[in-house]
């Protein structure tokens, strides 16, 4: 006995799929709350938000806003989705005939709402400075680096070091915000010049510029380093020649370094 094609209809009506009813608001009904939102609004915004609304003006569908309700039973807060928010604005606003948006509701506390925008930003991750504002609002809440580490689920290292940058001098962070310097140049350069760091590192731009170079990274500083299968052979070498001495050769090797 042959069977049908499987459909989406037949698999709920076997219980393969248990369907459960989708919620949808008005778009209109939506709001976002000032400040929320940890990106910039710059023009490296502009340009992604462009490209999902001709995503969206072409037909296209974007995953459900996670959003809590207000207590006036007005609407729903956005919690995450402000990629997706914005877009369908502007397609809305073009002519494209969206009334309900599909949104999901979002279970936490005040806290969990902002590492929501962490952990569910992995398409399109908050760029170094936005991370970074966002660990020392966590920090101003009372949580500790270990804490905003488990709940972002980043290292504390790497926390520990965006709050550097975090608490950088402005010249240091514009020059971070607009790439022409790597955030983990930029914390190495506070951590060790402190209120001076900017200076150095728009003087590394410079350089950087002069050699043709967009934006000043680790090698840009320190020089690039040998690829490994380059170093391996030479202390190898090294390894092989110290070996091949005898106790006499050794000794007057260890007094030659010491005298130099």
């Amino acid at each position: 006995m042959t069977h049908p094609p499987a459909s989406f209809k037949t698999m709920i009506n076997d219980k393969t799929i248990k369907r459960a009813d989708a919620m949808k608001i008005e778009y209109s009904r939506i709001r976002v709350k000032v400040g929320f939102n940890r990106r910039d609004l710059d023009s490296e915004y502009e340009a992604g938000i462009e490209n999902l609304t001709n995503y969206i003006m072409a037909g296209g569908i974007l995953p459900p806003l996670e959003v809590v309700a207000l207590s006036d039973g007005s609407g729903v807060e956005l919690v995450d989705g402000h990629r997706r928010f914005d877009p369908l604005g502007r397609a809305i606003a073009r002519g494209m005939p969206i009334e309900w948006v599909s949104i999901v509701p979002f279970q936490g506390n005040e806290i969990d709402r902002q590492a929501r925008i962490y952990t569910s930003n992995r398409n399109a991750p908050l760029r170094p400075l936005e991370a970074a504002r966002g660990f020392k609002r966590f920090r101003g809440a009372g949580l500790d680096s270990a804490e905003i580490a488990a709940i972002v689920h980043c290292s504390r290292t790497h926390i520990e070091n965006y709050l550097i940058l975090a608490d950088a001098e402005r010249d240091v962070q514009e020059l971070v915000r607009s790439s022409q310097v790597a955030a983990d140049v930029a914390i190495e350069a506070v951590r060790k010049l402190s209120a001076k760091a900017g200076e150095f590192l728009t003087g590394k731009v410079g350089q950087a510029k002069a050699a043709g170079k967009a934006k000043v990274i680790a090698s840009t500083i320190h020089g690039r380093a040998l690829p490994r299968k380059v170093v391996s052979p030479l202390i190898s070498g090294v390894d092989t020649f110290i070996n091949a001495l005898d106790a006499n050769q050794k000794a007057a090797c260890s007094i030659s370094k010491k005298a130099a």
